[in-house]
């Protein structure tokens, strides 16, 4: 799964992650307060700029005392951080570019400062939700996943538990994970009968959800088998060479049934 991978390349402290947010938040609050009464406008002005500036930085301050206290494992940390990371340089970067048109065009630029540090308070703002976020589908999308094999172990499930889980699993018996290809195999030859069917026409994954689901032996949770079906049946299979598959259409464009009948498995 190309999207828990990332979560597989760094780890970071939870704890730590948050605090520097939390400083940060707070470091842009204060820029922003100090800019705000150094040069007092009037009431409603005032109010904008408080809102802004000061109001943001504090959203920041929060979001990072939640992150120091969440429950995330170490990579899940990482995954939110570096979210935080592209919000506030993305930002920042569109900020600058204001900055740079307006001096292009003989405009003076006020409170250059104040809009800075609001703009990488907001970033940092959309970047920590933004990174929840998908943390949290990733979950969903692994939970699922780990339904939709029985919650049998095998060597995917452990990769992406251990990606977004910080409690440890029992190793079941040999016999409970050859019961697991066993079903496997099933499903896969399942899918290789709907495929032969379609006298060498595409297939797409929707059809043999259908497909599958018509059968009385498999799950009937819809997502769950295009889940199963997108990120671990289909791409095994084309590793195998005994189709091709095209994750990005979710197309199955070619079939070789010799492979599967030689035993390449």
């Amino acid at each position: 799964m190309e999207q828990s991978s990332l979560l597989e390349r760094h780890e970071i402290n939870p704890e730590g992650a948050g605090l520097v947010v939390a400083t940060v938040g707070a470091t842009l609050a204060i820029v922003s307060a100090v800019y705000t009464f150094r040069d007092p406008a009037s009431s409603s002005e005032m109010a904008v700029e408080l809102l802004m500036g000061i109001g943001v930085s504090a959203i920041l301050v929060f979001l990072g005392y939640k992150l120091a206290t969440s429950s995330f494992a170490g990579k899940e940390a990482w995954e939110v951080t570096r979210w935080w990371l592209v919000g506030s340089f993305t930002f920042l970067s569109l900020t600058l570019l204001i900055f740079l048109h307006e001096i292009i065009v003989g405009n003076t630029i006020v409170n250059f400062p104040f809009i800075l540090a609001s703009a990488a308070a907001g970033g940092g703002v959309f970047g920590i939700v933004a990174g929840r976020y998908e943390v949290s589908r990733l979950r969903q999308e692994n939970q699922l996943l780990e339904e939709s094999r029985g919650g049998a172990f095998t060597p995917e499930s452990a990769t992406e538990t251990a990606s977004t889980e910080q409690t440890d699993f029992e190793r079941p018996t040999q016999s409970a994970y050859e019961k697991a290809r066993e079903q496997t195999v099933r499903r896969q030859r399942t899918i290789l009968e709907y495929v032969e069917q379609s006298d060498g026409e595409s297939v797409s994954t929707e059809e043999l959800t259908d497909y599958i689901l018509a059968r009385s032996e498999y799950p009937t949770d819809r997502q769950a088998t295009t889940l199963q079906l997108h990120h671990h049946d289909l791409p095994e299979l084309a590793d195998m060479d005994v189709i091709q598959y095209d994750a990005a259409s979710k197309q199955i464009t070619t079939y070789h049934p010799q492979n599967w009948q030689n035993g390449k498995r």
